[in-house]
């Protein structure tokens, strides 16, 4: 009798144990579900907030292309001179930029390799005392050197300037004018 009350004591510690052991597995399958269903939504919500940081981040970058700071600082028909400046603290390149004179239409184009640091300012020589003023290391350009044409130095902007529309415009890569000067005049934005 007592070998039967063994054996029954093994079998209902069996059942018990694997009951038990059943409510674990069951309850870590619950918890390990649950743990997955909290980290595919912090997952989901992180890759949300990360592409909402990259759309305002390409958003930022879209308005600074828009917004770009380089203006024609001054433009002095009798020296035969323009200045560009960049008034921001970022380097740019001028890759693909020009200056294009009205109403002559020349153009110079910068070198491709040239960046104008933030803070500076480059300037654009014409005319035949241009030679001794020009070179990238002191951020000084000839304007014959960016354009071969046979023009007489003074029809780059008209006579001297003083033609109606005569003027300078910056223009980026795209082909936009993104600033203008006009003899003794102020700055003007363009649209």
């Amino acid at each position: 009798k007592a070998q039967e009350v063994l054996e029954d004591a093994r079998r209902t510690w069996k059942r018990q144990s694997e009951a038990y052991a059943s409510r674990v597995r069951a309850d870590a399958e619950e918890a390990f579900r649950a743990e997955l269903s909290r980290l595919r939504g912090a997952h989901a919500s992180a890759e949300a907030g990360l592409r909402s940081r990259v759309e305002e981040l390409e958003a930022a970058l879209e308005r600074a292309a828009v917004a770009c700071p380089l203006r024609v600082a001054d433009l002095d028909p009798r020296a035969r001179h323009v200045g560009v400046r960049n008034p921001s603290s970022m380097d740019i390149s001028l890759a693909g930029w020009s200056l294009q004179a009205r109403p002559s239409g020349r153009v110079c184009w910068f070198p491709d390799d040239f960046v104008l640091a933030g803070g500076a300012r480059l300037s654009v020589w014409w005319g035949p005392s241009a030679a001794s003023r020009h070179g990238p290391a002191h951020n000084s350009f000839r304007w014959e050197a960016c354009e071969a044409s046979g023009a007489p130095h003074d029809a780059l902007l008209g006579a001297r300037g003083a033609e109606a529309g005569a003027g300078v415009d910056l223009v980026d890569p795209n082909g936009d004018v993104v600033h203008s000067l006009a003899p003794a005049a102020s700055p003007a934005c363009s649209p």
